[in-house]
């Protein structure tokens, strides 16, 4: 019986330091040179320096330092905000069944803050709050119980615990 002759294992791809480059083989890098490094490191400073002077005129407008979500269904409710006009939505984040979620640095939207709950991908409601209310309530929003009704009513089962 005839044996296959034993295959060799590659030979490695690396060449030995004095073989000249060859096409499609991109040399090792090499240490920065002194001045290439002294250059790096005055852009990467003027950079720093930049952002700091510009930071004081940067408006990022006001925040709510956190919002309590209670959330008394048996589902999870994703919370996402947005103002009045309903444009921009933001995603606050997901409030666990049957719990409450404390959400921090809230960007203000205004003076009506429009929240859209979903399960699932589908939206199961909307709720328009004043701020003058939310700020009223101790920066507290309650999702109503009748959103866990009409989840279970679409067929969905509830979140696991």
């Amino acid at each position: 019986m005839d044996h296959a002759p034993a295959l060799e294992p590659a030979a490695c791809s690396e060449a030995p330091p004095n073989d000249p480059p060859h096409p499609g083989r991109t040399p090792p890098p090499g240490p920065a040179q002194p001045a290439e490094r002294d250059r790096a490191h005055l852009a990467g400073a003027v950079m720093v320096v930049v952002v700091l002077l510009q930071a004081p005129f940067l408006d990022t407008g006001p925040f709510v330092p956190r919002l309590t979500v209670d959330n008394p269904t048996r589902f999870d409710i994703n919370v996402d905000l947005a103002s009045g006009d309903r444009r921009g939505w933001i995603h606050l984040g997901t409030v666990g069944r049957e719990s409450q979620s404390v959400l921090e640095e809230i960007a203000d939207p205004g003076a009506t803050w429009v929240f859209r709950l979903s399960y699932a991908g589908v939206e199961v409601g909307e709720l328009v709050v004043p701020r003058s209310d939310l700020r009223a309530a101790g920066w507290r929003l309650d999702i109503p119980a009748d959103v866990g009704s009409r989840i279970a009513d679409a067929g969905f089962t509830p979140s696991v615990r």
